[in-house]
């Protein structure tokens, strides 16, 4: 349980802090990501893609529910620029051999800001 929550901790804190070699190093190499604007099946895309991403974010409210090696994250994501945007989100992670192998993310794309 412990390694599990090591490795969710270290993938959101590579995203949070942009750092593509610390976020690659912590997705397997069979990664994939599923959500309702974005599909990856490479974890380099991945990387590249989330390291650029056009927005200044942070996740408040997190809860965690873990079910084996599934992680559920729930929050509320917060877009502070270049536009502005409350969205409550939910990711699942599967975690396999300390890396995270999939995330699935789940939100209202009607709530997402143009970025403009």
């Amino acid at each position: 349980m412990k390694a599990i929550m090591n490795t969710v901790t270290a993938f959101y804190t590579a995203m949070g802090k942009r750092d593509a070699k610390s976020l690659r190093a912590v997705l397997a190499d069979d990664f994939s990501f599923q959500g309702p604007m974005m599909k990856f099946d490479n974890p380099d895309v991945f990387t590249k893609t989330m390291i650029s991403f056009p927005f200044e974010a942070t996740a408040s409210g997190s809860r965690f529910i873990m079910d084996g090696n599934t992680v559920v994250h729930m929050f509320l994501w917060k877009a502070s620029a270049p536009a502005k945007a409350e969205i409550p989100m939910c990711e699942i992670l599967t975690i396999a051999k300390d890396k995270v192998k999939s995330s699935e993310l789940y939100f209202d794309t009607k709530l997402f800001p143009s970025g403009k």
